[in-house]
Order: structure tokens, then sequence, then C-alpha cells
């Protein structure tokens, strides 16, 4: 009796056996089945645009990009970001204030109130200095020869007025 246990052992080993060797035959077939179609499909992705193929080659046009109209964000923040927000300006550095408010007719329900929604608009100056050229008339004496330049006013010779000028420097060039 002791015989035959062990002989039944012995026979699902090999059956075991031989079913884990055909799951190996078998997964050996996919892996190559698989290495076959990611090949096949690195060829087909491959045109003249990502390789090193000519135009000629491909099989269709490449697909061109999407023309939409609009654009793809929102202005502004983004979903998920946090908002950004700068201080406002002092009332001293605002140069210009414009107040809008209900016309007549629209406000005749409406009680104003000393509250306002405000936006603070920063314009940037399309030149950020300013160029003041001053010129001196030259005048030459017909009898003698001998120019005689007008005088600058002495605010242009010393650069008064002009404190936030970072270089003091003055540049005088001739006409002579």
């Amino acid at each position: 009796m002791r015989h035959a246990l062990r002989f039944g052992t012995t026979q699902r080993m090999d059956e075991k056996d031989q079913t884990i060797a055909e799951l190996k035959r078998q997964i050996a077939a996919l892996l190559q089945r698989i290495q076959h179609l990611e090949e096949e499909v690195a060829r087909l992705k491959k045109n003249s645009g990502n390789s090193s193929k000519p135009p000629s080659s491909d099989l269709v046009k490449p697909p061109k990009e999407p023309q939409h109209p609009g654009k793809k964000r929102n202005l502004g923040a983004q979903p998920g970001h946090g908002k950004c927000t700068r201080q406002p300006f002092a009332p001293d550095q605002v140069n210009e204030v414009i107040e809008y408010e209900l016309n007549d007719s629209d406000a005749l329900r409406w009680e104003p109130l000393d509250h306002w929604s405000v936006i603070q608009q920063i314009t940037l100056p399309a030149q950020r200095y300013v160029v003041t050229e001053h010129r001196a008339r030259h005048y030459r004496n017909p009898v003698t020869g001998t120019i005689c330049i007008a005088p600058f006013p002495e605010e242009v010779r010393i650069h008064r007025g002009n404190e936030n000028m970072h270089n003091r420097d003055g540049y005088a060039t001739s006409g002579i």
C-alpha cells in the first residue's frame, strides 16, 4: 500500500511537471508575440517627422496640429493654483483715479454707497526715459570772425529739476 501512494504521488508530480513545461512554452510564445507586436507598433509610429525616414516613405501625411481658434487655458490663475495678488498702491502713488457710476436712469432705484470695487492698472510707458535736447545757437561776428554761443539756462547746465536722474553727467556735442 505504501508503494501505491508513492506511485500515485509520482504520477501527479509528472502531470504537474508537464503542465509547468506547457505553461513555460506558452509564456515563451506569448513573450515572443509581444516583442513582435511592440516592434511593429514602433515601426508603424515612425514617419518623416519623428525619424530619419524621407517624407516619400510616409504612408499617410503626418497628423496636423489641431487648429482651435480658442486658447487651451483660461486667462488668470489655473485650477488648483492659489490666488496671487500684490498689495494695492497707496493713494499718493496713484497718478489718476477714474470713477465709474451708474447713469441717472439706472441709478434711480439704487442708493450709492461709500464703497468701491478697485482695479489698479499699471501702464508702462513706451519709452522709459525722456531725452530733451537743448540747443544753443552759434553766432559769428562778421568783422572779427569770433564765434559766440547763446548761453544755456543755469538749470540746464547743472541739471536742476532732474533729481530722478541716475546719471547726472551731461553730454555736449558740437555742430561745428
